[in-house]
């Protein structure tokens, strides 16, 4: 695979012992699916609070800089596409405030011409015409390196593992000890990575800003982190105050907001320029907090008057078929970075094995 386009923008290589580490990744979220009562729900961010009905309207990018900006996805402004997404936690599921999370927002456009990046010949694409945005409510990824995110997911797999499927109680304990070990003593920053990641306290799903954490490419020549925040009306309110006594409390508030009317969010890119030598493509795990920022794009979900127990399961349409993948992008939009590549087999196949019942997982 040639990788030359970006080398200019920081890309590593292509590293040389990449199979084993995504093996490894993938057996260690098969272990975290829920095998029991929550079957076919996926490894990561397996509690939806929603999928959402939703319209997606590019913009107009003024100045001669930006214009290069507006290709793929986004080359004709105001053009309008249907969309759908999904507000889900990334570990609980049951929404804790006590204990937080990180809650994450998966964006599918529908209708989206042109071919994906190295699309498989001999494979049917079921999400032909389908274009994803994967993003969750922290800056940062948690770890920046490959060693330390397979490491990562390997303790998560034994202890996930343990607490959704009561399965592998000596590995999850072991595992427990060496995460603590590492977090405490070892690499304290580490702790605080993953701390600041899953430790999120919103009021709503529909008033948090939403980041892509890894980089994308956007055309030849430059490379974006993407963010989604929310248009919030002054009277807003976004303090937490006291959650409802019930484990889909922030289900409850999206509901309550969406009687209320729409909600609107703007796409925006962090431009990563060639000569922005100093924001790291292959450090995900440190913010862009100086990178120019322009909006590409308005997000509506509109107001809904009536919302039956019977409309909202409808608004939960796919959730045990549908995918989101980061790679499900057009050419002009791959993702970039070690573990962006690390990643893209390990949704492949997740979402293979949990529609497909794996006999070899699900025994």
């Amino acid at each position: 695979m040639d990788y030359n386009i970006a080398e200019h923008l920081g890309e590593a290589p292509h590293p040389k012992e990449f199979g084993p580490a995504q093996k490894e990744i993938i057996s260690a979220n098969k272990r975290m699916l829920p095998k029991l009562d929550r079957a076919g729900q996926r490894a990561q961010h397996p509690k939806v609070h929603a999928t959402l009905e939703a319209t997606f309207t590019t913009r107009k990018l003024e100045g001669p800089g930006n214009k290069v900006l507006q290709i793929g996805l986004f080359k004709t402004p105001g053009e309008t596409r249907d969309a759908l997404i999904r507000f889900s936690n990334s570990n609980q599921f049951v929404d804790n405030p006590q204990a937080g999370d990180a809650h994450g927002m998966a964006i599918k456009i529908l209708d989206v011409p042109g071919e994906k990046f190295e699309p498989d010949p001999a494979v049917e694409d079921p999400e032909k015409g389908t274009f994803d945005f994967i993003l969750i409510n922290n800056e940062t990824f948690f770890q920046g390196a490959m060693e330390e995110y397979t490491f990562l997911n390997r303790i998560a797999g034994d202890f996930l593992n343990f607490k959704r499927n009561g399965r592998g109680w000596f590995r999850a304990l072991v595992s427990a000890i060496r995460l603590l070990i590492l977090t405490k003593m070892t690499d304290p920053e580490m702790g605080k990575a993953i701390t600041n990641t899953s430790d999120q306290f919103p009021a709503s799903p529909l008033f948090e800003t939403y980041f892509s954490t890894t980089p994308y490419m956007l055309g030849k020549d430059h490379a974006v982190k993407y963010l989604v925040k929310p248009i919030l009306p002054d009277e807003t309110v976004t303090e937490l105050g006291k959650p409802d006594e019930d484990e889909n409390h922030l289900n409850k508030k999206m509901r309550r907001g969406l009687l209320d009317r729409e909600h609107r969010f703007t796409l925006c890119a962090q431009i990563k320029r060639p000569e922005d030598t100093h924001l790291g493509i292959e450090e995900p795990d440190k913010p862009w907090t100086d990178a120019e920022t322009i909006a590409l794009a308005d997000i509506t979900i509109p107001q809904r008057e009536i919302l039956t127990d019977a409309q909202w399961q409808i608004m939960r349409f796919g959730e045990e078929t549908r995918s989101y993948n980061i790679w499900n992008v057009t050419a002009p939009h791959r993702p970039l970075g070690v573990l962006n590549r690390l990643r893209r087999e390990v949704y492949r196949e997740l979402h293979r094995t949990r529609t497909d019942f794996d006999g070899d997982v699900y025994e």
